[in-house]
């Protein structure tokens, strides 16, 4: 291994949040009081301060809410719900963060400190720092910044670092820790950025140790690493032709690239997202195309002989074995690329209902149905409400799982206790017409 060349690293700046005092939420129940951090429309962190008087302090605790943008929040509920949990950003993620490294706090609070300081800054959900749930979200950071310069809380913080440093690894993002307790000898046990006087000096510390940390926080190797291509395992003498015809689909993997299977841009682009995953071009190539396959027009349709047509549709299946990065393979060639378009077409529907709301005429026609080309979590029911809408507008859609099995365990389900639609609605989608 050797260290990686690299340009002068330089953290997120971001348009200064003003730091307000965290007290006036009150809650119905006397003596609380807390500080709401918002992790998306849906989910909420509220940090409480109780007071106990016998004690003669006041005790705090962090906890989830879940709810709708339209519903008080004191009427959410208190729990993580079934969504995955994002980091808390300070700051919307912006384009040119990817050449700079990020800032990321043990704690809302201290990410807001240094937001107030005019730096971009995140923070992991303290009631969800599982390792799967943290290299998720490593994960979908890892496309977004450079990397990630974390402050270690001081004194009792490097079991949390620990933690992140291997889920960060295990993902492919940079990572640099920098002990608050070594960097500020007088801070208190668990003391970091909100317990400094000057926040934008200790900012400039934390980015010069973090300059300092770089090259060995960077190692690259030597040699270019090879793509790994699938191959066979040998075959039991006891059953030589049990799976002969099976066989056949790996064979010739090797004679693909991305050029072949791409355009020339395109391929350069997978090559750069999926540079640190071991996949061969065609296990690359294939789940981007299914990806994109959503922008073909309904009503296309591919003719092979004269008196046959059929409508283009995908369907593909990732098998490998359990610890070979296909979510993060799902992520790199699939998700990540459309976020923006998903966003913008998420914008232009809340623009199209507003509308639909705002005009009271008689001619207005039907609420607009929502047009999204990837979804990911959907009932037979819902689902059938949301291909006329796409009907309508002749979009086609993209269903993904990061499961394959439970398409079916749903569809099964629905048959038995939902719509009855499941497993006909799944028959009839295979077909496409």
């Amino acid at each position: 291994m050797t260290a990686a060349s690299t340009t002068q690293l330089e953290l997120i700046k971001a348009e200064p949040i003003p730091l307000a005092k965290f007290t006036a939420v009150r809650t119905r129940s006397h003596g609380v009081r807390q500080a709401i951090y918002r992790y998306s429309d849906t989910q909420q962190a509220r940090r409480h301060w109780e007071s106990e008087p016998q004690f003669r302090k006041e005790r705090k605790s962090v906890k989830p809410f879940i709810g709708i943008p339209d519903k008080p929040i004191e009427e959410w509920m208190s729990n993580m719900g079934h969504q995955p949990w994002p980091h808390f950003f300070t700051h919307p993620p912006q384009p040119d963060w990817k050449s700079h490294h990020l800032l990321e706090f043990e704690g809302e609070k201290c990410a807001l400190y240094a937001a107030s300081a005019g730096y971009a800054a995140i923070s992991q959900p303290g009631f969800n720092r599982r390792p799967e749930a943290a290299r998720q979200r490593y994960s979908d950071l890892r496309f977004k910044v450079a990397g990630v310069v974390y402050a270690i809380d001081a004194k009792d913080g490097h079991g949390v670092a620990d933690d992140l440093r291997a889920a960060a690894e295990a993902v492919g993002l940079p990572w640099i820790g920098i002990d608050m307790g070594e960097l500020f000898p007088d801070l208190p046990k668990g003391g970091s950025i909100d317990d400094v006087p000057d926040v934008a000096a200790a900012i400039e510390l934390i980015l010069e140790a973090a300059r300092s940390a770089q090259p060995s926080a960077q190692p690259t190797c030597a040699e270019p690493v090879q793509l790994a291509t699938p191959s066979d395992p040998p075959e039991s003498p006891a059953q030589p032709s049990a799976q002969s015809e099976l066989k056949q689909v790996g064979k010739g993997r090797d004679q693909f690239s991305l050029d072949l299977l791409l355009p020339p841009d395109v391929a350069d682009a997978a090559t750069v997202l999926t540079e640190s995953l071991n996949f061969d071009p065609l296990s690359i190539a294939m789940p981007y195309l299914a990806g994109i396959s959503s922008l073909v027009k309904l009503g296309t349709r591919v003719h092979p002989t004269p008196n046959f047509s059929t409508p283009p549709n995908l369907y593909l299946v990732v098998v490998a074995q359990t610890g070979s990065a296909k979510t993060d393979l799902y992520q790199a060639v699939v998700k990540g690329p459309a976020e923006g378009i998903l966003e913008q077409q998420n914008q232009f529907y809340e623009g199209e209902k507003a509308a639909w709301k705002a005009n009271k005429s008689d001619t207005k026609g039907p609420e607009p149905g929502c047009v999204i080309s990837q979804i990911e979590d959907f009932t037979p029911a819902r689902l059938d409400v949301q291909l006329q809408a796409h009907e309508r507008a002749k979009r086609g859609v993209l269903l993904t799982t990061d499961e394959v099995a439970g398409i079916f365990r749903q569809a099964a389900s629905d048959t038995k206790n939902g719509s009855g639609r499941g497993e006909t609605q799944l028959l009839e989608l295979w077909d496409g017409n």
